[in-house]
């Protein structure tokens, strides 16, 4: 066995500069680190107590288990080994990263860097806000965004309780291991991003390479394996406390993962703040700025997108009504920040049927979250409310069902005048009580007649953020009104962290 061997190349090593060289040979062999730790630490016992070698205990149930763990890079120098194997025989702490710097870090008191930056295996990283590099010595980086819970656990492992984390491995780093607390993420050549919500929930999706995520029930594996590709995602999940997690699929780009730090802004640089009055301005339409009055808001909590892709039913480019030319593609697909929120717009939406349109559906059901909810942002308007349908205001034209994983559910009602007016201007400058107009386009009909266009955001806060949203159903009134969905935003609650303290980035250096 190719391990026996390595058992034998370490056996014959007695100074520090012959056992540094017989580690690296035995990683080039393959034998895992925490097996030759292991038996080295069984060395070091034996010369103490005299026991002799030969009754070393049989070590191949262990090599078997640990044999798909992850291998230390074997062109790692024998600095690197040196200093790890040292350490550990002198009970010294393990070296294994290193705080690179960071974007707005503000950290914990209880789980800050050390002075120096360096990070010893097992040490607590608590990240309040904002972004940090940190370089594994197995030469992978890995972008932490706060709030978050991170430990190194080895040259190339790391253990995420909480947040977001974005790993590039190099090819000497093949194998690199992200731990969460329902599942294990290994590397094989790629480039990907982990996230876990509240300590329950993971998402995972590759941007280059492939992963291999591996279920967990209670720390334990459960044999269940998933292979994620360049450009896909899944969520891991669990419906009920006492049930083994699952795997969904998800769509790429929902948890928008940091890459990389971005570049230091000038010095007494601040970034614009959208307002109202720029906000005509970037929509062209100067009549809309009675309308487009309402808060620049300031989320809190981290902005993920429900994909609404595979429940849209009308096109952009499709004409609503009986108008020609009556379309939404001014809206244009992609992300858009709008009223300080990050929608991702599809190439459709979620249309539901008034009386005027009986072919379109009066309700969507299922719409996947699958995630704690602390608000939803609803970016939604309606058809048919004018003065020949006579809708008046407080009328409810819909509502969204909030589903919980409990089996509870919660009601959304979608009020006229108060939520939402028609998505054409007829009675502008008409506001709402309770949203507000977002956005404002044209089309070749509303040029035509002298109107413009109308899209509101409703701000639903959840009553139980403790509680994970299952799902949300899309439902109309059954009246003249025909509501529609051009895309949902979840803010996530936000976890509870001690006090930050403030570490600029200049402190352990830059990108």
């Amino acid at each position: 066995m190719a391990h026996e061997r390595t058992k034998e190349i370490l056996l014959r090593a007695d100074t520090p500069s012959e056992r540094a060289n017989a580690v690296r040979e035995a990683i080039a062999l393959g034998m895992p680190l925490a097996a030759i730790e292991e038996f080295l630490d069984y060395l070091d016992a034996t010369k103490k107590t005299g026991e002799a070698l030969v009754s070393l205990p049989s070590r191949a149930a262990v090599y078997t288990a640990l044999a798909a763990s992850l291998l230390l890079a074997a062109t790692l120098g024998s600095i690197w080994l040196y200093r790890i194997v040292k350490a550990r025989s002198a009970s010294k702490p393990i070296y294994v990263a290193e705080f690179l710097g960071g974007a707005d870090a503000q950290w914990s008191e209880e789980g800050t860097p050390e002075a120096d930056g360096r990070l010893p295996a097992g040490r607590r990283l608590v990240l309040s806000t904002g972004l940090a590099k940190i370089a594994f010595a197995s030469g992978t980086h890995v972008i932490l965004e706060g709030p978050a819970e991170f430990k190194p656990l080895s040259p190339n492992e790391g253990r995420l309780s909480e947040g977001l984390l974005s790993a590039h491995v190099p090819p000497a780093a093949r194998g690199f291991t992200v731990r969460t607390p329902d599942a294990t993420v290994v590397d094989l050549g790629t480039e990907f991003g982990v996230a876990v919500q509240q300590g329950e929930l993971s998402d995972v999706e590759v941007f280059s390479g492939l992963v291999e995520v591996q279920l967990d029930d209670d720390e334990e594996p459960t044999g269940e394996t998933h292979a994620v590709r360049a450009g896909e995602a899944i969520q891991v999940w669990s419906p009920k406390e006492s049930e083994p997690p699952r795997v969904e699929k998800a769509a790429a780009g929902l948890m928008r993962f940091a890459r990389s730090l971005p570049p230091a802004e000038p010095a007494g640089e601040v970034a614009p703040v959208e307002t109202p009055e720029t906000a005509v301005e970037r929509f062209g339409i100067p009549e809309a700025e009675a309308e487009l009055v309402g808060p620049v808001h300031q989320p809190q909590g981290r902005l993920v997108w429900l994909d609404l892709a595979p429940y849209a039913n009308e096109a952009l480019s499709v004409s609503k009504g009986t108008s020609k030319n009556n379309d939404l593609m001014d809206l244009g697909s992609g992300e858009q920040t709008l009223a300080g929120v990050r929608f991702r717009i599809g190439d459709g939406t979620i249309q539901l049927r008034g009386s005027r349109e009986a072919e379109l559906p009066a309700q969507v059901e299922a719409i996947a979250v699958r995630r704690r909810v602390a608000k939803l942002y609803l970016l939604h308007a309606a058809q048919w409310i004018n003065k020949q349908t006579r809708i008046p205001d407080g009328t409810e034209i819909g509502h969204y069902q909030v589903h919980y994983h409990d089996g509870s559910q919660e009601a959304i009602p979608i009020i006229s005048g108060e939520d939402v007016r028609d998505w054409w201007s007829l009675d502008s400058p008409s506001l709402v009580t309770r949203g507000q107009v977002v956005w404002v386009g044209r089309n070749e009909a509303t040029t035509k007649a002298g109107y413009y266009l109308r899209l509101y955001m409703t701000n639903w806060e959840n009553p139980h953020p403790d509680k994970t949203v299952a799902s949300l159903d899309y439902v109309s009134a059954m009246m003249t009104a025909g509501p529609f969905c051009a895309a949902i935003t979840v803010e996530l609650p936000l976890p509870v962290q001690a006090d930050p303290i403030p570490l600029s980035a200049s402190e352990h250096g830059s990108e």
